[in-house]
């Protein structure tokens, strides 16, 4: 465990940790939330504009995925529930 950063967390309540998806795995990703949103997002009123997705087999797998990294650097056991995102147009600037 990185004494470290589950230092961090305690103080701030979160911790910023670098590099944490390689450039081309949140292009994927991107990519991935806006054909999901367009083809069964739904609007979200907590973010005008938005639509949002559940229940996305890459987003769950990508919860699943950093599970371990995120306990460790907040040194907490954790539970996963369900992967929730957000996507609106003009988010990407590629």
């Amino acid at each position: 465990m990185n004494s470290i950063t589950v230092e961090q967390f305690n103080a701030n309540g979160y911790v910023h940790l670098e590099d944490f998806l390689n450039i081309e795995d949140s292009k994927n990703l991107a990519l991935v939330l806006k054909n999901e949103a367009d083809k069964r997002g739904i609007f979200d009123l907590q973010c005008p504009g938005s639509k949002a997705i559940r229940d996305s087999e890459a987003f769950d797998t990508l919860l699943l995925e950093l599970l371990p990294y995120v306990e460790e650097a907040s040194g907490l056991k954790l539970h996963p529930t369900y992967a929730y995102a957000r996507y609106r147009d003009w988010e990407t600037d590629w």
